[in-house]
């Protein structure tokens, strides 16, 4: 004899129920995964303008590099202010690209290269031709690995979410 309350139990009813929950599970899972990419957009802009006016003010550039004496001619500060401008215009891309997060994640890449590596190839250099030492741009340039790793990260996991689907 059949229980009636076997019966009565549809499968095919409980099996789209479990995968509506696995989808609605793996769904959540995406969703904070896509929720992280405003955040680093917004970190790598904050780090941005941090660096537009530490090109402003060669008191803060100083600062952040550990020079004692460093005072820029009107060359050089002609050529900060240019780096200033072009910063600048970076953040307001990250900015930008933080709109659309996912479709516009090629933007993570680009920071990484040419624009991160560029800037840590300016470190090595420093470092090379006896310009600063590892302890006054250490600090700088340990931030600026942990922030490719970070970008590079999240310009996959955007790729993913882009290939399962959101």
């Amino acid at each position: 004899m059949i229980n009636p309350y076997v019966q009565n139990i549809n499968t095919s009813h409980i099996a789209s129920v479990i995968l509506s929950q696995q989808s609605f599970f793996h769904k959540k899972q995406m969703n904070k995964k896509i929720r992280i990419l405003p955040v680093i957009y917004k970190l790598g802009a904050l780090i941005d303008l941090y660096f537009v006016f530490a090109l402003m003010f060669p008191m803060l550039w100083a600062f952040t590099f550990g020079l004692d004496d460093f005072k820029p001619d009107i060359y050089e500060r002609f050529t900060m202010m240019t780096a200033a401008s072009l910063m600048l215009g970076w953040t307001c891309l990250l900015l930008w690209a933080d709109q659309k997060p996912i479709e516009r994640r090629g933007v993570l890449i680009l920071t990484v290269f040419p624009v991160i590596s560029g800037f840590i190839a300016i470190l090595c250099y420093a470092l090379a031709c006896g310009a600063s030492t590892f302890g006054n741009i250490g600090f700088v340039f340990i931030k600026l690995i942990i922030l490719s790793i970070l970008f590079i990260l999240s310009y996959l996991e955007a790729g993913n979410t882009i290939e399962k689907g959101r």
